[in-house]
């Protein structure tokens, strides 16, 4: 691994932190959707840096999650919860972004909230640049 590919793996994570973050604001003014939608994409970078990391390929959403699911569940390196939210997120957020009348309840984005947390660090405990 070159020092271009540690620098986009350290982007990623940090863009990760960054996202959730903007989720967080987004739950403090209850702008469910948005957290939704942030939330996932916290979660969809640090799954990038970490396949970076493993010099996986990284196209589109979906082929972000095959990969994951392919590569990473496989290998039992995340907590088997952990792998189970990443599948669900990101129909949460194709829902929050695209499903007409659909509102996340306030209880359940504050759940996703703390989980992708917990996603996040996992998987930044997984990376070592």
């Amino acid at each position: 691994m070159n020092e271009t590919d540690r620098e986009i793996i350290r982007y990623r994570l940090a863009r990760a932190y960054e996202t959730l973050e903007e989720a967080a604001i987004m739950v403090q003014y209850e702008k469910w959707n948005a957290a939704v939608n942030r939330i996932y994409y916290a979660c969809y970078y640090a799954v990038i840096a970490l396949l970076k990391q493993e010099n996986l390929p990284h196209g589109t959403h979906t082929g972000v999650k095959a990969q994951f699911n392919k590569h990473i569940t496989t290998t039992s390196k995340l907590d088997a919860d952990l792998v189970k939210f990443y599948n669900h997120i990101m129909q949460d957020r194709q829902e929050s972004d695209y499903k007409d009348l659909h509102h996340f309840e306030p209880e359940e984005v504050n759940d996703l909230l703390v989980t992708a947390r917990n996603f996040i660090e996992a998987v930044s405990r997984l990376i070592y640049v």
